[in-house]
């Protein structure tokens, strides 16, 4: 198998489903649980978030119509991209955030994760044949129903499939 092939048919599916089962372990923390814990699988989260934003900006259109637009470095790619950057498995050099308000938080993981789920039905739906398939998970998209906060996930959050609301 090529390396084309390999990255699409194990390295996306891999990168999705673990985004998937991080963000489900973050929503279901309880209020005892270890905060090492917590860092671990929101470090996690945001490494495949990461790979995920690097794969669609930069290699999307490999496996794509040419109707595909990946991701604009907007203010919204800038903003995930920044406290990614800044916050996880970098010692950046200006400095990694300290202010609870500008680190990673409950309500950015939220928006990051609903962020990648349209990002993802993009790309899919501009897939061409040879790699188009329902094998391809979908993110769950995620909506708020109670307060976020900037600590460790503690809202109420419900998640929906599709269309669903």
């Amino acid at each position: 198998m090529d390396k084309t092939h390999d990255r699409f048919d194990h390295h996306l599916p891999y990168e999705i489903d673990m985004l998937i089962r991080t963000y489900a372990y973050l929503r279901s923390v309880k209020p005892d649980t270890d905060q090492l814990f917590i860092n671990v699988f929101i470090e996690s989260f945001s490494i495949h978030a990461r790979a995920l934003m690097e794969f669609f900006e930069k290699d999307g259109r490999k496996f794509t119509t040419p109707s595909y637009q990946p991701p604009q470095r907007d203010a919204t790619f800038k903003r995930f991209w920044e406290a990614l950057n800044k916050q996880i498995a970098h010692l950046d050099p200006d400095g990694r955030f300290v202010d609870p308000k500008d680190k990673i938080n409950e309500l950015m993981l939220l928006e990051l994760n609903n962020w990648l789920s349209d990002q993802l039905d993009v790309f899919r739906t501009h897939l061409r044949p040879e790699y188009a398939t329902p094998a391809l998970l979908h993110i769950p998209k995620v909506v708020q129903v109670g307060p976020a906060t900037s600590t460790a996930t503690n809202a109420i959050l419900k998640t929906t499939f599709g269309n669903d609301s």
